[in-house]
């Protein structure tokens, strides 16, 4: 399960693993973490790297060690793990940067495995996919792709949504206030440009982008909405928290 050849200390891709089950809710507020002797057992590791690992979750606050009991989830774990969600809009307004957003496509498709898995949708449902592109100081600066469960958000295919904020867009209609809407968590990869994605960011095809994906829920934990951003990495600098779970954009066009 573990991948002994990357850089990751071994400690970092466990501390990555008991989050993800947090975040998933597998690991429930509460639930107490297999032992120290069944992780080292499970990942083929040596205790102290098992006990490195538990104690960076303690250090976040995710995990709570009582003596001859064992290493429990903390009451306030998965609400750590929920950011205040800051648009692309929110990144550029605190940058005093002017954005328009224009929609490119707004239609309903299959949902792949991979966003029903985010979206907690069953196998074969569908989906809202929203493509935009937001320009920043006349500067095409970010592709995103917003994914929605059709059942509840079908009425947006029919809406203007022109240079709409995107909590605007998700609260059309909605019995929830917009800074309810939070962040379960992010991922950060990079790619390079096809040529579709170059040509609505104007850059050239294998131009790096960064890409950041992440899924919005309301305080309860429930999943509105799964969001991907491509940001050409010639205008966009990224600093990464993994402690925090939170992820800063500084634009420079």
């Amino acid at each position: 399960m573990l991948d002994k050849n990357t850089a990751i200390p071994l400690y970092q891709q466990i501390v990555d693993y008991v989050r993800e089950k947090i975040r998933t809710g597998e690991y429930q507020p509460g639930q107490i973490l297999p032992s120290e002797a069944r992780f080292c057992e499970e990942f083929g590791v040596s205790r102290i790297t098992v006990r490195n690992a538990i104690q960076m979750l303690v250090d976040e606050d995710l995990v709570v060690k009582h003596h001859g009991k064992g290493s429990f989830v903390t009451d306030w774990a998965d609400r750590k793990m929920h950011e205040t969600f800051q648009s692309f809009e929110d990144v550029c307004a605190k940058q005093h940067i002017q954005v328009y957003s224009h929609i490119l496509s707004n239609r309903q498709i299959p949902g792949s495995q991979a966003i029903l898995k985010e979206l907690k949708l069953a196998s074969g449902s569908r989906v809202i996919c929203i493509e935009r592109v937001s320009i920043a100081n006349s500067v095409p600066a970010a592709l995103e792709r917003l994914y929605l469960p059709a059942e509840k958000y079908a009425f947006l295919l029919q809406r203007n949504i022109e240079n709409q904020q995107i909590r605007k867009v998700l609260v059309i209609d909605s019995n929830f206030d917009a800074n309810e809407i939070g962040v379960k968590h992010y991922r950060l990869d990079v790619a390079l440009a096809s040529e579709q994605e170059a040509e609505h960011l104007n850059i050239n095809p294998g131009d790096p982008l960064y890409v950041i994906q992440s899924t919005l829920v309301l305080p309860d934990g429930s999943p509105i909405c799964f969001f991907k951003q491509l940001i050409p990495g010639s205008i966009c600098s990224l600093t990464l928290s993994s402690r925090e779970n939170n992820l800063k954009i500084h634009i420079d066009v």
